[in-house]
């Protein structure tokens, strides 16, 4: 509306010069023109703070692009808002998306669609995102990952929104879908002690209890050595300790 008058008032006036270069100046200066740069962040701390806003406020629709996405926070985000009615979507990078720190797995569970970018969408910077009728450009991926990495955060174009309205809708109609790989398990697989040595162990089956009572002799001492009988020591040399420790006989 300011604008409007300053150029209303500069015709008035019939100033063509001043109102030549108010125009350019104008033109040069509004938004969606061109890239307007919003704003810095020194830390992934940051940036996530300004994704979350930028999900916050968004009233009919999230359109995000990310090359690799692993914070929480913003997963979650976004599926709040795709409880509040909006039209959520998630497009990843092919690369890393099966990665076991990509979020694929929780998107997945709570029914956001989220597919693999296809070749033909070419996005300009590694995240970007479409919220209602603004296109946000950010010169970082969403890897929480790197603390430490800067990124810059800006407005893009009409025609760079145009461009990535007809290609997102191209990848919905056509999608790649996205399989997320099983997250690697350390440690014991299963508490079920039947299955524990079929899954961890070397053993094709449960040992018997008759492995252990054939290690007790008839004299009723108990050999600790089980290997065969070509690894045995030679005879006369004694390789069974009593049944009874000697501490436990003097005590009696």
């Amino acid at each position: 509306m300011i604008w409007m008058v300053l150029v209303h008032l500069s015709y008035v006036l019939k100033n063509k010069i001043r109102y030549f270069m108010l125009c350019c100046l104008l033109m040069a200066t509004q938004p969606g023109l061109s890239d307007i740069h919003i704003k810095k962040t020194n830390n992934f701390n940051e940036l996530r703070e300004e994704v979350l806003q930028i999900i916050s406020k968004s009233q009919k629709r999230i359109w995000l692009t990310s090359d690799f996405l692993t914070d929480g926070d913003i997963v979650t985000a976004l599926y709040f808002a795709k409880v509040r009615k909006l039209h959520v979507f998630v497009l990843l990078g092919q690369r890393q998306a099966s990665d076991y720190r990509s979020r694929l797995n929780y998107l997945k569970q709570n029914k956001i669609p989220t597919y693999i970018r296809p070749p033909s969408l070419k996005p300009s910077t590694p995240t970007l995102i479409y919220s209602d009728s603004r296109l946000y450009k950010i010169s970082r991926d969403l890897n929480t990952y790197k603390k430490k990495e800067k990124a810059i955060i800006s407005l893009g174009s009409p025609s760079d929104l145009e461009l990535y309205k007809r290609d997102f809708i191209h990848a919905i109609k056509h999608p790649m879908t996205a399989k997320a790989k099983p997250v690697p398990l350390v440690g014991r697989r299963s508490r079920n002690k039947n299955n524990y040595y079929k899954k961890t162990s070397g053993y094709s089956k449960k040992p018997s209890s008759n492995t252990y009572k054939r290690a007790i002799s008839p004299s009723g001492s108990y050999h600790y050595d089980k290997s065969p009988k070509s690894y045995r020591a030679p005879s006369g040399v004694n390789t069974s300790l009593p049944k009874v420790p000697v501490y436990m006989k003097k005590k009696n």
